[in-house]
């Protein structure tokens, strides 16, 4: 079991318990130091000293649970979703809003997240914890979610590759509805046949169609659509994640300035 940011050590004495090794993640160099004094006779629990998000995840078999700070949910969920060596399962302890989003369908609307994680992982939504569970208390609801590896992965590595694309290129496209959004990649014969054999409205936003209807239309455009509009979608996750961390660095950037004028307007009232 790996746990990323065991604080306290809190969790960690549950997790021991339970678990034939417990490898715990701390980044903060203080606490670190305290959980390898407060664990030192704890023979199946071993303190590591490191940032998660550049730590190589195990080769072997490894389950994850977190509590999960929330500025870095995505940042988490990528690596630990993305890699070579996925986790059997993992329990995350995230804001209500994160853990539906990520969840989905039966929990809340399919999103881009939700179904990018789906071909590889079942999403479950195990409970909802009381904000006096925390110290300090949260302002947000808190839920565990549990993402458990499918034996099988719905679809093979190539494959999966291509969905992510046709899915980002998606989700990216101006437009309200699925029709404004996918007339780049089909024709209007083809999106009327795809609607009418999967059951949607070219109406529907792309957040109202499920898991099964995705996997569908992605059938369909790897196999009857052609190589120059597969182009078009070709690179669309790597496109979208170079946007975002534009958007991030500018949304910073901001923060920075902001905080350097505010402190100029102390220091003139001073």
């Amino acid at each position: 079991m790996l746990e990323i940011g065991p604080g306290k050590g809190i969790i960690t004495r549950q997790l021991a318990k339970a678990c034939s090794r417990v490898i715990a993640i701390e980044r903060d160099a203080c606490l670190c130091h305290k959980l390898k004094h407060d664990f030192r006779s704890v023979s199946n629990v071993l303190i590591h000293s490191g940032n998660f998000l550049t730590c190589h995840l195990p080769g072997r078999e490894f389950k994850i649970f977190a509590s999960i700070p929330f500025n870095i949910t995505s940042a988490i969920l990528a690596h630990i979703t993305k890699g070579l060596h996925l986790p059997t399962d993992a329990y995350l302890l995230l804001q209500e809003e994160a853990a539906r989003k990520y969840a989905g369908l039966p929990y809340a609307k399919e999103s881009l997240k939700s179904l990018l994680l789906k071909p590889r992982f079942e999403l479950t939504i195990l409970r909802r914890l009381a904000n006096t569970d925390f110290s300090p208390v949260p302002r947000a609801d808190i839920m565990l979610l549990h993402l458990h590896k499918r034996p099988s992965p719905l679809l093979r590595d190539h494959e999966y590759r291509q969905y992510k694309d046709f899915l980002c290129f998606v989700f990216s496209q101006h437009g309200a509805d699925i029709g404004a959004r996918m007339k780049s990649v089909f024709t209007q014969p083809q999106l009327r046949r795809l609607a009418q054999a999967w059951r949607f409205s070219l109406t529907a936003r792309p957040i109202d169609l499920s898991l099964n209807q995705w996997l569908g239309i992605f059938s369909y455009y790897s196999t009857a659509v052609s190589l120059e509009k597969q182009n078009l979608v070709h690179g669309a996750e790597n496109r979208l994640l170079q946007q975002q961390h534009r958007l991030v660095k500018i949304h910073r950037n901001r923060n920075c300035r902001d905080f350097r004028l505010s402190n100029r307007s102390v220091a003139k009232h001073m």
